[in-house]
C-alpha cells in the first residue's frame, strides 16, 4: 500500500453525502440477500416461509422484515468438513 498517496474524497465514506451511503448500503443490503436465498437452503425455506423474496428488499427499512438466524440454526443445519477440519470436530 502506498502510505504518499493522497486519499481521494469520492473514495472515502467520510465524504459521501447520506444518499449515497444509503444507494450503497442498500446495494449491498440486496446482494448479500440475494446469495443467500440462492445458496443458503435455510434462508431460502425461511424466506418462503413468509412469503418474501430477494427483490421486495427495496429499502433499508425492509432490513427487519429479514428473518432471523439464530445459533441453533447454524449448529442444525452446519455440514461437516464444508469449513472445518474433521479432526478437530
Amino acid at each position: 500500500m502506498n502510505r504518499t498517496a493522497p486519499i481521494h474524497p469520492d473514495n472515502c465514506a467520510d465524504f459521501l453525502t447520506r444518499d449515497e451511503l444509503t444507494r450503497i448500503k442498500l446495494a449491498r443490503l440486496q446482494t448479500v440477500v440475494a446469495l443467500s436465498y440462492a445458496h443458503v437452503d435455510l434462508t431460502r425455506r425461511r424466506m418462503q416461509a413468509i412469503g418474501l423474496k430477494p427483490e421486495d428488499i427495496r429499502s433499508l427499512a425492509d432490513l427487519v422484515r429479514l428473518p432471523f438466524t439464530e445459533k441453533s440454526d447454524l449448529r442444525d443445519t452446519y455440514q461437516i468438513g464444508r469449513a472445518s477440519c474433521r479432526e478437530r470436530v
